[in-house]
């Protein structure tokens, strides 16, 4: 064969290589244009369609075999809480760290390395809020991104766990913060404590100060101006609350976090849905929905994983060679 039908055939070849989106390195391969939006006006027509079947999950509920016009009614079960809402847009990057953990404690992830190395002003930043003495994930993040700046916050781990936490996060550079998240522990208002036990309630924290907000919270860590690129919370419950505070004025064009890990509480399926009515104001989609299995009974909490619009534009371009296109939310 001569030169030049060998060097065709290598050509194929590596164009087939490089339709993930990028070559060598981190370069991306800019694919045309019109592809590019179709394939996210799909997506994005999928994502409506996925909303507008869940608009009303709380109210009702049809028992199956029953015809339309002669519907049977039940009010949502306890068990059933959580079954309105599940993943609405498909992600093309979604790997759980830390890579081959089992049982509780590993993440969902969208579009990390979007996200991650994206040119922008300071390290990417990832907050966690509530830790329990475990940081698997932190530093899985960590070896991800290594550049990544890492901010946990927990205050019940104070003279139990909080020194060791401190000891692996410096490995990293990572901190931890001794503070309340919205508000203290019903704990700390008690006028009788409870004797010590396995499950006791650490009552040292109670004297730890408490952050009121996402605004307050960057304030006391001196990161006013700064994109929280990573935000994971753990709050046991606090976080209805919090994110109802946090997102009163968000703007989707500037959200205050692109990427969203949080464990939900509880059985109050009205209470859910205020929680993801919020997040729908303000610009976030459903990419991964984990039940908890290894406590609350398998169903009395679960984790979600929720991207920004803008998140979902740059996971999107970096997995699809899409970058430089317009894709409207």
């Amino acid at each position: 064969m001569p030169v030049w039908g060998h060097l065709g055939s290598l050509l194929v070849l590596l164009q087939a290589l490089l339709v993930g989106g990028y070559g060598i390195g981190r370069e991306p391969v800019l694919a045309n244009h019109t592809v590019c939006q179709a394939q996210w006006a799909k997506k994005m027509a999928y994502l409506q369609e996925s909303k507008m079947a869940r608009h009303t999950p709380c109210m009702k509920d049809k028992i199956p075999g029953v015809s339309s016009n002669k519907a049977i009614v039940r009010p949502t079960g306890e068990r059933a809480s959580y079954d309105g809402w599940w993943p609405e847009w498909a992600c093309d990057s979604l790997i759980r760290l830390p890579k081959g953990m089992h049982g509780d404690g590993a993440k969902w992830m969208c579009g990390i390395d979007a996200l991650g190395f994206a040119p922008a002003a300071g390290a990417p930043l990832l907050y966690s809020l509530g830790v329990g003495g475990e940081t698997f994930w932190e530093a899985a993040m960590h070896r991800h991104i290594p550049n990544l700046e890492v901010h946990l916050v927990d205050p019940t781990g104070k003279g139990l766990w909080d020194e060791e936490v401190r000891g692996r996060l410096h490995l990293f550079g990572g901190q931890l913060h001794d503070w309340w998240i919205y508000g203290r522990s019903s704990h700390c208002s008690r006028r009788f404590r409870e004797p010590k036990g396995k499950d006791s309630f650490n009552y040292k924290s109670c004297t730890m100060p408490v952050v009121h907000n996402l605004d307050d919270l960057k304030r006391r860590l001196g990161h006013e101006g700064r994109q929280i690129t990573f935000l994971k919370v753990d709050v046991e419950g606090a976080e209805y609350t919090f994110f109802q505070e946090m997102m009163r004025n968000c703007s989707r064009t500037q959200p205050l976090f692109l990427h969203l890990n949080i464990e939900l509480h509880g059985t109050n399926c009205r209470q859910h849905q205020q929680f993801f009515n919020i997040m729908d104001r303000c610009g976030y989609r459903i990419v991964a929905k984990e039940t908890n299995h290894w406590g609350c009974d398998g169903y009395k909490c679960v984790e979600y994983t929720l991207i920004s619009d803008i998140a979902a534009q740059k996971e999107y371009a970096d997995t699809h060679g899409c970058h430089g296109v317009d894709m409207p939310n």
